[in-house]
């Protein structure tokens, strides 16, 4: 019977579940398996809206934007995209739009 691979208890972890608080723990391991999860099932808009989460633990505030923009076109009602997505535009210093972004995302808050 062969040993299992080294990096077997983080994938174990982490695909069991994507929280904020497991990520938190590891964004750089979180990334790579939710990218390898999205191999798997590209349409999960959550898996993207993590993995832009990961992004922006990791300062790369414009692929964290990427995500959420495709977070947003398979599920374009998630409040947590839409934050996401305003604050790493806020961290580019694109001001104007991550101000039309929360002002977005509070107009769907008012919906609910």
């Amino acid at each position: 019977m062969a040993a299992p691979a080294a990096g077997s208890a983080t994938s174990q972890r982490f695909s069991q579940s994507f929280s904020d608080a497991l990520i938190d723990e590891d964004p750089q391991a979180a990334l790579e398996e939710l990218t390898k999860a999205l191999e798997h099932n590209p349409k999960d808009a959550q898996y993207y809206c993590q993995r832009a989460y990961c992004h922006m633990l990791l300062g790369k505030h414009l692929d964290g934007i990427a995500d959420v923009k495709k977070s947003l076109e398979l599920n374009p009602n998630n409040p947590t995209a839409i934050l996401r997505k305003g604050m790493c535009e806020y961290h580019q210093k694109d001001y104007a739009s991550a101000l039309d972004t929360f002002i977005a995302g509070q107009k769907l808050d008012s919906k609910y």
